[in-house]
């Protein structure tokens, strides 16, 4: 996706009533971003090129992508 392009990230299935919780695990050096949602269902906007990796910690396991 493209630098300022947005995509909502969430679980396949969430259940309205667990705790989530997003973060960037490692972003691009000109990177600002902040993910610290509690949240099940978030939107993801890159502000820099390259790679990113977010984790979700849902009530099961924790998620990377």
């Amino acid at each position: 996706m493209a630098v300022g392009e947005s995509v909502q990230l969430a679980p396949r299935d969430p259940d309205p009533d667990a705790d989530y919780s997003w973060r960037i695990r490692s972003a691009p050096v000109a990177s600002s971003l902040e993910l610290d949602e509690d949240t099940a269902v978030v939107q993801f906007t890159p502000d820099a090129a390259g790679r990113y990796v977010v984790e979700l910690d849902a009530p099961d396991v924790t998620y990377t992508l």
